[in-house]
């Protein structure tokens, strides 16, 4: 238990630490700020209650934004609260920062995608689960050994794409370089534009995407863009996602790295983003232009230092468990460890059942991440089972913005009562089921 004393020394601390990053984000939206914040110590934590009419609120509340907050707080729990105002809760004890705190294995669960154009998942971190945007990410080569989880990562990367993006926003081009016996399940899908099982298929894919640069280059030309995203939305052509699961295949293909090295140059600008994997991470098979040139560089577990440095061009890959999903890339400067999510064949194929039928797509969750856990049982045993957004930010010190995210999305999945209305008719708060609370653990008490 931490004095008085010390917990005034951390409020200070943590504020200044704050108002520093604040101050190099440019969070602040008028010159002269004045009051900024002020930090309240609390039995757990600290609150710094932010002044909301200095401040860029949506800038301040970002995921961007959460995340180097995160990284200057050396690892103390941090959410960032909207709820009649703007706090920012740092917890007195730190998170544990242990590699080995990494889960084992762990469901996909669409419910907790982030808001962002193209995002996909990379899997739990240390400081949780863990997003990215294919726009940021830009062109990617995933590489490891066979039975490691490369084509569940894939997989994992579609099903988040086919059922958070509009068809007319995105196209997807598959290979599997297995006669279509991964990807081939896609073909009815509207977002998909071709399925290729290596060989001519993906020449001819190949051949499509090459024509559709020189169209966009025309394009952006006429409108002086320099990139796709800076066209208006009446003339923005819809996002080109290449994914090439066994990239030695579609190499053995005549003209195939030409066209490759062509995107993996250009694409980015034009819409066209390639994911290329493969299983033997060996110079022969990533050529030198297509290692260099890859914008994000992801690697599962691999026996020697030297196919590290194929895939991430540094050493590193190799030291990981020997885990099935667990991964190392490089984000934001820094190396970052993550186990991938896994993909059920059960929830891969219901998923696209719900699609072709026309049916909401938000499986029920398999698993629940630790913080959705938490959630559960702070409704059960300190609110009755009531869903109460605010309340439960509250109490749990998880974001309001990311409860709100997730209430709609277990309610359509029948994990939450709808909200109703009481005698006086005033808004009554979500229950959770007996359903959820099996998927949490926690005794249901009606």
């Amino acid at each position: 238990m931490l004095t008085t004393r010390q917990r005034m020394e951390l409020a200070g601390h943590f504020a200044r630490r704050a108002l520093t990053l604040m101050r190099n984000e440019r969070v602040f939206s008028v010159a002269d700020a004045g009051l900024i914040c002020v930090a309240w110590p609390r039995e757990d934590r600290v609150v710094l209650i932010v002044n909301p009419y200095v401040v860029d609120q949506d800038k301040l509340l970002s995921a961007s934004f959460q995340h180097s907050l995160q990284t200057v707080m050396h690892g103390h729990r941090v959410a960032t609260t909207n709820s009649r105002g703007i706090f920012i809760q740092v917890g007195y004890e730190p998170e544990p920062l242990d590699a080995h705190a990494l889960p084992s294995c762990v469901v996909l669960d669409l419910s907790s995608r982030p808001s962002g154009d193209l995002m996909v998942p990379l899997g739990v971190t240390r400081r949780g689960e863990k997003w990215v945007s294919l726009l940021d990410a830009d062109s990617v080569l995933i590489g490891g050994t066979r039975q490691m989880g490369k084509t569940t990562l894939l997989h994992a990367w579609i099903l988040s794409l086919i059922t958070d993006e509009r068809p007319e926003h995105l196209r997807l081009l598959l290979c599997d370089g297995k006669n279509q016996a991964e990807f081939g399940r896609y073909a009815g899908v509207p977002h998909v534009h071709r399925v290729a099982g290596g060989g001519a298929e993906l020449g001819a894919i190949i051949g499509y995407l090459r024509e559709e640069l020189v169209a966009r280059s025309a394009l952006l030309r006429k409108h002086g863009a320099r990139n796709v995203k800076e066209l208006a939305s009446r003339d923005r052509p819809p996002f080109l996602v290449l994914i090439v699961d066994e990239l030695a295949e579609a190499l053995a293909a005549a003209g195939v790295e030409e066209a490759l090295r062509d995107l993996v140059s250009l694409g980015g600008a034009y819409g066209v983003l390639p994911v290329l994997a493969t299983q033997r991470p060996d110079s022969s098979v990533v050529a030198g232009f297509l290692k260099c040139n890859l914008a994000t560089r992801i690697s599962l577990p691999v026996p020697a230092p030297q196919d590290s440095r194929v895939i991430l061009g540094r050493t590193g890959a190799e030291r990981i468990e020997k885990r099935k999903g667990r991964i190392l890339l490089e984000w934001a400067g820094r190396m970052v460890e993550a186990q991938a999510f896994d993909v059920p064949t059960a929830q891969l194929n219901e998923t696209l059942d719900r699609l072709a039928a026309g049916r909401p797509v938000g499986d029920p969750p398999l698993a629940l991440a630790s913080w959705q856990v938490r959630l559960v049982r702070a409704s059960v045993e300190q609110l009755d089972g009531d869903f109460n957004i605010r309340r439960l930010a509250e109490i749990t010190g998880i974001s309001r913005k990311r409860i709100e995210q997730l209430a709609p999305r277990w309610e359509a999945q029948g994990l939450l009562s709808p909200a109703g209305a009481d005698a006086a008719g005033r808004r009554t708060a979500r229950r959770v089921t007996r359903r959820l609370c099996d998927l949490a653990r926690v005794g249901y008490r009606g």
